[in-house]
């Protein structure tokens, strides 16, 4: 028996294609730019996208390095999470006060105090116990990351979601990481089958001397 909101998601996914088809390269739909001027030893994360049965295929690769990454990041949150009652991000008198009024007449009021609202770490003060929190799991915790491989239906494409321990540099990279995909949803090998046995842990981590930065990940804020 047929589901129907599968049978619906292909209608849908078909329908999507026709009426906003990719430029397609060697077959991939590519997003992003590569070059010499690009490259790095290692890779983190990309995504490409390909044509299967006249439906759009999304691939979001991320190396298990990523993976674990997001994890300990996770983890360090738990043991260092954002205060309670926030974090000074101004140093102005004004934004550490909370004003007191008194009635003035039917509908106005005046300050008359101001009541300091306690002390409050400021943003370097959490970001540097946070850090330190992501570093000391990142070197010395017992994280582990495997491969893994998700696909879930959407309304304008299959999205494959896969963690796989290979490098994306170009073109090439994503021609073979397509090349995987379409195997294993085509039944013809799997994600374990691929990489048997495989797990990053800090060891990987200690090896790669991947020096950690959570500094892009913060929002400046302006005062």
């Amino acid at each position: 028996m047929k589901n129907p909101l599968f049978e619906l998601r292909r209608r849908q996914m078909k329908q999507y294609h026709r009426s906003h088809p990719w430029d397609l390269k060697n077959g991939m739909s590519i997003y992003h730019m590569y070059g010499e001027e690009y490259a790095k030893p290692l890779t983190w994360w990309d995504d490409v996208g390909f044509i299967r049965n006249k439906y759009k295929v999304v691939v979001w690769w991320i190396h298990p390095r990523m993976d674990y990454r997001d994890k300990v990041e996770n983890i360090a949150y738990e043991v260092c999470p954002y205060p309670d009652e926030g974090i000074n991000f101004c140093d102005g008198w004004f934004s550490k006060k909370n004003a007191n009024y008194i009635k003035v007449g039917k509908s106005r009021k005046k300050v008359v105090s101001y009541t300091s609202p306690g002390s409050r770490p400021s943003v370097k003060e959490w970001l540097d116990q946070h850090q330190a929190a992501e570093e000391k799991i990142l070197t010395e915790g017992d994280v582990v990351s495997k491969p893994s491989f998700k696909v879930e239906t959407l309304s304008w494409c299959r999205g494959v979601s896969i963690c796989a321990p290979i490098e994306v540099h170009g073109h090439d990279d994503l021609k073979a990481l397509t090349d995987l995909v379409k195997r294993i949803l085509n039944g013809e090998t799997t994600i374990d089958a691929e990489f048997p046995g495989y797990n990053y842990t800090k060891e990987n981590w200690n090896a790669e001397k991947i020096i950690p930065d959570i500094s892009t990940r913060i929002h400046s804020v302006s005062c």
